[in-house]
């Protein structure tokens, strides 16, 4: 499914729909719900860091060095004890990461648009009376779609409620 997000400024933590219906976001995968209670936890996407650090880096036009990431990243992977975190467990493995996601940035620009990615990968969203809500997943690619005001992106939905 392809949307545009421009309008979409909510985030909901996948905590939430653990909580609520004890599976993670992108299981959720178009699971209809029969009341919007759950949305009432949503927070302006600004809350996520990842996407705070894709502003510095492409709008503010900061390195990555100078937007933090890198501390950022050594600090969850450290907390995880080790384990790989956004397939990243060593600094080499986020610098890479992160040259990739510039290369994704400027693909992006170029195309308009971001690439299909294999289902699970793509942007999440939540369907909220046919309002999108970022779900969390594809927070880079987010970041990306909203900076470039791209007009259609590929998306997993997670829950819907109509």
């Amino acid at each position: 499914m392809n949307i545009n997000l421009q309008n979409c400024n909510e985030y909901l933590n996948d905590e939430y729909v653990s909580k609520y219906y004890n599976i993670n976001a992108r299981k959720a995968n178009g699971k209809k719900i029969n009341n919007d209670d759950i949305f009432k936890h949503c927070v302006s996407y600004f809350m996520i860091p990842k996407i705070t650090f894709c502003y510095m880096r492409w709008v503010q036009k900061q390195s990555w060095e100078e937007t933090g990431v890198y501390e950022y990243m050594e600090k969850l992977i450290e907390e995880s004890n080790g384990k790989y975190i956004d397939r990243c467990r060593t600094l080499a493995d986020i610098h890479k990461r992160y040259n990739n996601l510039d290369l994704i940035y400027l693909e992006a620009r170029k195309e308009k648009t971001l690439r299909k990615q294999k289902f699970g990968n793509n942007i999440l969203i939540h369907l909220n009376k046919g309002q999108p809500i970022f779900a969390g997943g594809g927070c880079h690619r987010f970041a990306i779609s909203k900076i470039l005001n791209l007009e259609c992106v590929p998306v997993d939905v997670g829950l819907i409620y109509e």
